[in-house]
């Protein structure tokens, strides 16, 4: 160890003229960082970026429905609609066949999975830290009632594991889910009643009435900020049609009247279901709009059309064939990556410090990656500097 290396802690920076210090030190010119060899400096930098160009999957799939990354595989479901006539009486042939296909690998090939899974149509999948779960809303005997079938593992490879939920209700739609807090979260609703269903592992589902006489919640958003549960979406009902947020700090007394009109200062005919998110103390929604002094507002508008997304702590928004990003939204147009999407964008991933891009004919998908980089300075010739890197 050299005195440069007993002196100075990892992050600090020194010029020299000297060429090299030690193999402890890197030069400051924006490479990336390598998060497995100086994990330290990684996480304490903040020079966030998103590294190299888009690139396509190496698949050849059919219908696409979902996609999950866990540890270290890259989880792909594709779906086969069966052509035979399939009615609403009970039948006990599937309506539909998934097949899974997996690869530790990003820029290798997929691989199919042995099992078979068997689910109607609309089928999701999430994931939390170790656990992959694939479901969806299936009639599972001759009555008209009908169920959720939940697929679930650690890895693509293990016999999954299999559990029902009887929902007693013919036609539920699927709004939102997500694992929120250590929890997986499926929102549904029907014209007539919404509910809540979590779990803290898919074995055992808890069910919770999310409505009234006068109207049925939407939800198309769950943040947990500050030890509390914020729900987000559309109170609609005969003569309403609203944004709302309900605050909850107990998931087992819910209060569906105790609910928050929010104003955000634009009209919305058609109530879209926009995204909240929440970064550093403000608010943001799916389309720009953002406050910094709560979810009561005021809300501000952003200065352009905006779509946004999150990959870690960037905010991505695409225009056009471009994806800008950025740290806040004021700064989200600072970079710009040209993108090689033939068609418009269907859904968004996000894992593993990848960020995927399903092109709407479902038959392409294309991944960039995030990640930290040495800051980069140059100051004349004959002078060089360099970071502490471990």
């Amino acid at each position: 160890m050299n005195d440069y290396d007993a002196k100075f802690r990892i992050g600090d920076i020194i010029s020299t003229i000297n060429e090299e210090i030690s193999d402890n030190w890197l030069l400051c010119n924006g490479d990336p960082i390598d998060k497995n060899k100086y994990p330290e400096l990684y996480n304490k930098t903040k020079n966030e970026f998103l590294t190299g160009s888009w690139k396509k999957l190496p698949l050849s799939l059919g219908y696409f429905i979902g996609l999950s990354i866990i540890k270290n595989y890259i989880i792909i479901l594709e779906q086969k609609i069966y052509t035979n006539n399939y009615d609403d009486s009970y039948d006990e042939k599937p309506q539909s066949e998934i097949k899974m296909f997996y690869s530790t690998n990003i820029s290798e090939n997929f691989y199919e999975c042995p099992n078979l899974l068997c689910h109607d149509d609309n089928i999701k999948i999430m994931n939390s830290d170790d656990l992959f779960l694939i479901f969806s809303i299936i009639k599972k005997d001759s009555s008209k009632n009908k169920s959720f079938l939940f697929n679930y593992a650690s890895n693509p490879l293990d016999i999954l594991n299999t559990s029902y939920l009887e929902l007693k209700d013919e036609n539920y739609n699927i709004n939102y889910y997500g694992f929120i807090n250590n929890l997986f979260f499926i929102c549904i609703n029907t014209y007539k009643s919404s509910h809540i269903l979590y779990s803290s592992y898919p074995n055992q589902w808890k069910k919770i009435k999310f409505y009234d006489n006068e109207s049925i919640a939407i939800i198309t958003s769950i943040l947990y900020v500050n030890n509390k549960y914020i729900f987000f979406g559309i109170k609609r009902g005969k003569n309403q049609q609203e944004y709302h947020i309900w605050e909850l700090e107990n998931l087992e007394s819910i209060d569906y009247s105790k609910s928050t009109k929010i104003n955000f200062g634009f009209e919305s005919y058609s109530y879209y279901p926009f995204n909240l998110f929440y970064k550093n103390g403000n608010y943001i929604l799916s389309n720009g709009y953002h406050s910094k002094n709560g979810y009561l507002g005021p809300w501000i508008k952003p200065n352009n059309n905006m779509n946004l997304n999150f990959l870690n702590n960037l905010f991505l928004n695409f225009v056009n064939d471009n994806l800008y990003y950025g740290d806040t939204i004021e700064e989200i147009d600072k970079n710009k990556i040209k993108t090689n999407l033939i068609s418009p964008i269907k859904n968004t991933y996000f894992g593993n410090n990848y960020f995927f891009v399903v092109e709407e004919s479902n038959q392409n998908i294309w991944y960039i990656k995030y990640g930290k980089c040495l800051p980069k300075i140059n100051l004349g010739t004959g002078v060089n500097t360099f970071i502490k890197a471990k």
